[in-house]
């Protein structure tokens, strides 16, 4: 994905928020919830409209930062030789009546 698509994906999440914060606040009142004294869910359900109508939009910008953290990360496995000749194998014998 252009990295243009992804910045104007990310700005894009912000009218998303706004309409489902809106959306959501207008269900509520819509409902008759503000009467009945949910004070906090009229805070904390728009809240939660706005997030799940801006995440379409902001999940492939987090996306590419994290795939772009990672491939800059060293890795913490150890490094193989670069020979990849296998050491003699050392067999024990038993001793003699064991």
């Amino acid at each position: 994905m252009p990295a243009s698509l992804r910045i104007f994906l990310l700005v894009l999440s912000i009218p998303a928020a706004l309409a489902g914060y809106w959306a959501t606040g207008q269900l509520l009142f819509a409902t008759g919830l503000d009467s009945v004294g949910g004070g906090l869910l009229l805070v904390f359900l728009p809240l939660l409209g706005a997030g799940l109508c801006a995440l379409p939009f902001l999940v492939p910008f987090f996306d590419h930062l994290a795939k772009q953290a990672l491939a800059d990360a060293p890795s913490r496995l150890p490094q193989e030789p670069e020979d990849n000749t296998d050491p003699p194998h050392v067999t024990r014998r038993r001793p003699p009546g064991a």
